[in-house]
């Protein structure tokens, strides 16, 4: 993971919306070590694009990219049950006027009569939650009162990525490209208040995402990484584009 890849100027948009936009995607640009903010082109290369929407993507042609594309701007590809159980302790925690404890949290899924199968998934969820969460506040990059609310970044991220890989693919023009980015950033300025929500959002969603695959930790240690580059580093768009 390349620390920093932060353009020269005149390499791409630095400020305004579209800026805005490609800097949603720059976890997976510092986790490349490449630039967050160019839409040319190519991303990698006409072929490497080519490759890297077939893998994991699946996408083949401009319909699929479309698709593909809706699916992650309507965060269908989070997933449905983390997302259902971050929004039921946030829908506590309006009730309550704090933050549910997890046993309040956990009767509150419980109390849905779930399937005995969907149950377990939801209460599987928690603990990711619970435990990543955890390790964010112990490594200082959660505050102690705070939570996250929705993993949406993590779908809005990846969005800007395969966009960008659709323009080198040529699966798309650049207008088309452009617009979607622009689509994106508003999306998230909804979800989110801040460049720090924002990337905490992300940073919780790809260690839940990626746990069974990952008892070493690496992927959480790179989110942290990640984080800590984006929101720090003074030379980082986080630190110099807006959020709204």
């Amino acid at each position: 993971m390349a620390e920093g890849p932060w353009p020269v100027p005149g390499a791409g948009p630095l400020h305004g919306p579209l800026a805005h936009g490609l800097a949603l995607g720059a976890h997976l640009a510092v986790h490349n070590g490449l630039v967050w903010n160019e839409l040319g082109a190519t991303y990698q290369g006409y072929s490497t694009d080519r490759a890297r929407l077939r893998n994991p993507w699946g996408v083949l042609d401009r319909a699929a990219y479309r698709k593909t594309l809706e699916a992650l701007l309507t965060t269908r590809l989070v997933g449905r049950t983390y997302e259902s159980v971050l929004q039921v302790r946030s829908t506590l925690a309006v009730r309550l006027g704090r933050t549910p404890t997890v046993p309040e949290w956990s009767a509150a899924l419980t109390r849905r009569r779930p399937a005995p199968a969907e149950a377990a998934e939801a209460q599987e969820a928690l603990r990711l939650a619970v435990t990543y969460e955890g390790r964010l506040r112990a490594d200082g990059a959660l505050g102690a009162d705070e939570r996250v609310d929705t993993l949406a970044a993590f779908d809005y991220g990846r969005a800007v990525n395969v966009v960008r890989l659709a323009l080198g693919a040529r699966l798309c023009d650049p207008y088309e490209a452009e617009q979607a980015v622009l689509r994106i950033g508003a999306l998230a300025g909804q979800a989110y208040s801040s460049w720090s929500r924002f990337s905490l959002g992300y940073s919780l969603a790809r260690a839940m995402h990626f746990d069974e695959d990952d008892q070493s930790g690496v992927t959480y240690e790179q989110s942290l990484a990640q984080h800590r580059i984006l929101t720090q580093d003074p030379d980082s768009p986080y630190r110099n584009i807006a959020w709204s």
